[in-house]
């Protein structure tokens, strides 16, 4: 099952190279497929591991665009939190203590 899940990421890793070369990237599609890929194994593990190729695509595209549309929604707060950051923050920020 393990070579199933690394066999989709491979083959979204080369639709998420695609959209990098065409200039679909940017703090919204970093923030969407990161968001994506996280619920995406979250969902995968806490069903015991039972999704189809199938359905973890399909799994996958529903959360994207939920997380573009988070993500659009997030842009500035995302933009202002790039400026403004801080090195020394990061291992709070990874704890979620800032």
């Amino acid at each position: 099952m393990r070579n199933l899940v690394g066999n989709l990421f491979q083959r979204l890793a080369g639709s998420f190279l695609g959209n990098v070369a065409s200039g679909a990237t940017g703090p919204v599609f970093t923030f969407a497929s990161t968001y994506a890929m996280g619920r995406l194994a979250e969902q995968y593990y806490a069903g015991g591991r039972q999704l189809s190729v199938e359905q973890l695509k399909e799994t996958f595209q529903n959360l994207l665009t939920e997380a573009q549309t988070k993500g659009a929604q997030l842009l500035p707060e995302i933009q202002t939190r790039a400026r403004t950051l801080n090195l020394s923050d990061l291992p709070g920020l990874i704890r979620g203590l800032i």
